[in-house]
């Protein structure tokens, strides 16, 4: 029977009978669905020449599916019909297409065999069925006519478009094994390395592996060790790598080598619409190092402060930690060992009420399908995975996407969502908060009434003293349970590093040691009198402001933030950080 014989009965096919055909939900072109008629001028069948594009495109992106011998119909009413057109002669249609995708003048390389192809009949004719493989990384990019810059092609949306040079250059870029960030640096210098970055790094180092033979160390050698500085043997030269750089550079010399380096950290709070951000944390600002390092630290304390949960340690090791800052943690550790630090896009960490989204440049090197069965570690800059693995922060056997999801699915109900976006390639992960299950969560681990004398005890405060000092700060409660449920939230506003510091302060203390942890405090949130002496474990007030506050405000390393009223009983304290001071 001809075509057109054959057209009108094959076109009285509901499209629900023909997803069922196709095996789809529904018929809709977009990023991995495509028809084309491919009838050719005598209507027996021909792969037209935009299918080429099409694969290049779907094969470079997330692959995709293309039905030949169905045609789109845009209706006037706006709504979008498809329209069995049917091809006669589909063998011959697909020994055309195979003879184009292995002829390597017109395509890179064919992911397509006998398995993805099936020819469906419909009544007197018949339709194919491409599915297109995604490429792995190591195959891309799949491009056209022997010219990888000008004929490679991704899939925006339903249409097909030749990819950027930088985004080509990335594929070509992630194609290779080896580590992104190993490279030794031409003209670089440990003077381009922030030199309190290094310290507060190997202080953090040293906390986590006290007994480490690497602590003893000289910082060159150190960062040898760690491999921020390394020697190029094929060039006989040593230097900074890319690792290094990023890690603890300061921001200018970064991005004299990483022109689009940026990172960026905000928190919006606010139903203005017109407020774009209420708390904002910039590479660029001028105000720190602007490196990964110190960004993480930074991002990390306002993250946790989120989570108003209690903060316990045994011995060295932080107990009931609460499976949000674990999940935060490792998206945020995620975020920046896989960043593509050569691409325009910037790191993005986002911090809502209801959610929190953590975005950076760069694909998934592996599908997230394999990376959600974890046991293989397929990172880009696996140099910096290891730094930040040394001061105990990622994981590296490919188990830290396993954990997002599984932690995070039992403990909000909701599933952590990945979106993908092409110009540029970028890498976004929503974790979306249950937020009546979160206070559910605090409310749980309220200390119980049985278990707060020995808890007095440990802290040395007799429970009448706590109730003074819950008068005098106003806190409205004749309780134990508020009194230490108030110490837990005024330390879960200061870093694990911190909070560790505090845990191990003793008689021996000395004064300029105990300024030291001050000036950490208040440099992180700002503080009363009595929340300081409430964090600090300090019984006196008088003794604490005369010994300590006002020595730090007479030698300008803290200051009052209300300084109109100098003595109201609120008066809060901040740190003045010199010029180029980081606090370890």
């Amino acid at each position: 029977m001809s075509l057109n014989s054959s057209e009108s009965r094959v076109n009285n096919i509901n499209e629900a009978k023909l997803c069922q055909y196709l095996g789809r939900d529904e018929l809709i072109e977009k990023v991995t669905f495509e028809a084309k008629r491919a009838t050719g001028k005598n209507g027996n069948g021909q792969v037209p020449a935009d299918f080429y594009p099409t694969y290049s495109a779907m094969a470079n992106t997330l692959g995709g599916t293309v039905i030949f011998g169905l045609e789109e119909i845009h209706t006037k009413g706006g709504e979008n019909r498809f329209k069995v057109i049917g091809i006669n002669n589909p063998e011959k249609v697909v020994d055309q297409l195979f003879s184009t995708l292995n002829n390597r003048s017109k395509v890179s390389l064919n992911l397509i065999t006998n398995d993805h192809i099936e020819i469906i009949p419909l009544l007197d004719t018949s339709i194919i069925k491409i599915t297109i493989p995604k490429a792995e990384r190591e195959q891309k990019p799949v491009y056209l006519n022997q010219n990888p810059i000008i004929h490679t092609y991704i899939r925006n949306g339903s249409g097909d478009h030749l990819a950027r040079e930088e985004d080509v250059r990335l594929m070509i870029r992630e194609a290779s094994t080896q580590t992104t960030d190993a490279e030794v640096l031409d003209n670089y210098t440990i003077d381009d390395l922030n030199t309190q970055s290094v310290l507060a790094y190997r202080n953090l180092f040293r906390t986590t592996s006290p007994t480490h033979p690497w602590n003893e160390l000289s910082d060159e050698e150190f960062l040898q060790r760690i491999k921020a500085q390394n020697r190029d043997r094929s060039k006989n030269v040593s230097g900074i790598t890319k690792a290094g750089l990023l890690m603890f550079g300061n921001v200018n010399s970064i991005t004299d080598y990483f022109p689009y380096y940026h990172l960026d950290y905000l928190e919006k709070y606010s139903d203005d619409e017109e407020i774009r951000y209420d708390n904002k944390i910039s590479s660029g600002q001028g105000t720190w190092s602007g490196n990964i390092f110190d960004f993480f630290r930074e991002v990390d304390r306002k993250l946790m402060k989120s989570l108003d949960v209690p903060f316990r340690l045994k011995g060295r090791q932080r107990i009931d930690e609460p499976v949000y800052s674990e999940v935060l943690r490792e998206a945020l550790v995620n975020s920046l060992i896989h960043s593509d630090y050569s691409g325009s896009a910037p790191v993005k960490i986002e911090k809502y009420p209801e959610k929190f989204v953590f975005t950076n440049p760069g694909d998934m090197r592996r599908p997230l399908s394999l990376a959600k069965e974890g046991g293989i570690s397929d990172c880009r800059n696996r140099i910096i995975q290891s730094m930040f693995s040394h001061i105990g922060y990622g994981d590296q056997e490919g188990f830290g996407i396993v954990t997002i999801y599984k932690k995070w699915e039992q403990n909000t109900g909701n599933t952590p969502i990945y979106n993908f976006s092409t110009n540029p390639v970028m890498t976004t992960l929503t974790l979306k908060r249950n937020l009546e299950l979160l206070k559910d969560t605090v409310e749980s681990l309220e200390v119980k009434p049985t278990t707060l004398m020995s808890e007095a005890k440990s802290l040395e405060v007799k429970p009448i003293t706590l109730m003074s000092e819950a008068e005098s700060l106003e806190v409205k409660t004749d309780t134990l349970v508020s009194k230490i449920s108030q110490k837990n939230i005024l330390l879960n506003k200061l870093s694990d590093e911190t909070k560790l510091k505090i845990s191990e302060i003793g008689k021996r203390t000395k004064p300029d040691e105990m300024k030291l942890i001050i000036r950490e405090i208040c440099s992180q949130a700002d503080f009363t009198i009595d929340e300081l002496c409430i964090i600090l474990e300090k019984k006196s007030r008088s003794t604490f402001y005369y010994k300590y506050i006002t020595e730090l405000v007479s030698e300008k390393k803290i200051q009052k933030t209300n300084p109109e009223k100098p003595t109201s009983p609120k008066q809060k304290y901040r740190t003045i950080l010199s010029q180029g001071e980081i606090l370890p």
